[in-house]
């Protein structure tokens, strides 16, 4: 090995240590969360993670509820309209809703799929995220961070 080579491998090993002793107090503190924390401190406290990482990011993140004061949002309409059309042959399940008032069944996101899909040369993530509180209030959520699935 070169005399350049020795030095850097110190300062790569420094490196891999300091991520593995982050990766495990964020593993230990997840941990620790997720047994003793209510379900409302945990979803303030990812959505504060995410927050902070969307403040270093590029990319745009885009909430579309499926109704709003008790009226359907036609937004959500259309883009669920839009994903039966361009769904990807790597989603693993389909949600085939059809009802009396229907003459055609409609392809539609399963509650917590997600897909990649490219319109005009750029990137959409597209998931499809479920919420199971009272009342219950199904959003889309458009995000290429993490395949994103925030429920609010």
């Amino acid at each position: 090995m070169s005399s350049k080579t020795k030095s850097k491998l110190p300062i790569a090993q420094t490196f891999i240590s300091t991520i593995g002793s982050i990766v495990a107090t964020a593993m230990l503190v997840c941990s620790v969360a997720r047994g003793y924390l209510p379900p409302e401190v945990q979803g303030y406290l990812y959505l504060s993670f995410l927050n902070l990482i969307n403040k270093f990011s590029t990319h745009l993140t885009v909430i579309i509820y499926e109704s709003e004061s008790f009226m359907t949002n036609q937004v959500y309409n259309a883009a669920e309209l839009y994903l039966s059309a361009r769904l990807a042959a790597d989603v693993r399940r389909l949600k085939v809703p059809k009802t009396p008032n229907q003459n055609n069944i409609q392809l539609t996101l399963d509650s917590n799929e997600e897909f990649t899909d490219t319109y005009n040369g750029v990137k959409f993530y597209w998931s499809l995220v479920s919420q199971n509180s009272q009342p219950v209030k199904k959003i889309i959520i458009w995000s290429p961070i993490f395949g994103t699935h925030v429920s609010s």
